[in-house]
């Protein structure tokens, strides 16, 4: 019986290859995305707890106080909004990154199935050949075993020569 021979292997490992980069590319954009999930939730943080600091008296009768004040807190607000954006944009990042570890995931798990099928075609041939051999062997064994009483009826007069 011949060996089965799946002629796509190479092109079966190289979307393997594909779909495992993938899904360290994946990986990778999903710890960054918490990453940046974490430092936008450290901003907001830091911006709700300056909503709540007290400015003494004295130094809210200073206009340089009042407008370091604005300005850190202005500060804040920029770095919650970038934070945001950058949230998102890794946020985006991720979701591309997903779709193409689907993808490179679909296009390994169809080369799987045509080996499947392949795989199921040869032994289903391989198997019929067998069948046809031992079934040729077995008619030839019933030939041979009638074979002796055959030739007795088969014999018979030979004909005469010009007549």
């Amino acid at each position: 019986m011949k060996r089965f021979r799946f002629r796509l292997a190479r092109l079966e490992s190289l979307r393997d290859v594909r779909r495992r980069e993938a899904r360290a590319a994946l990986a990778t954009t999903i710890a960054e995305l918490r990453r940046k999930t974490e430092s936008r939730e450290a901003a907001e943080r830091a911006l709700a707890s300056s909503e709540q600091v007290f400015v003494e008296p004295e130094l809210a009768e200073s206009s340089r106080a009042l407008r370091e004040f604005a300005a850190w807190r202005a500060g804040l607000f920029e770095a919650t909004t970038d934070a945001r954006r950058a949230e998102t944009a890794a946020a985006v990042a991720a979701v591309d990154s997903q779709s193409r570890y689907a993808e490179a995931a679909r296009a390994h798990r169809v080369i799987e199935r045509l080996r499947e099928q392949r795989l199921v075609r040869w032994r289903h041939d391989a198997e019929l050949e067998d069948r046809k051999f031992l079934d040729e062997t077995h008619l030839l064994r019933l030939v041979r075993q009638r074979a002796p009483e055959d030739e007795e009826e088969m014999r018979c007069e030979p004909l005469p020569v010009g007549s």
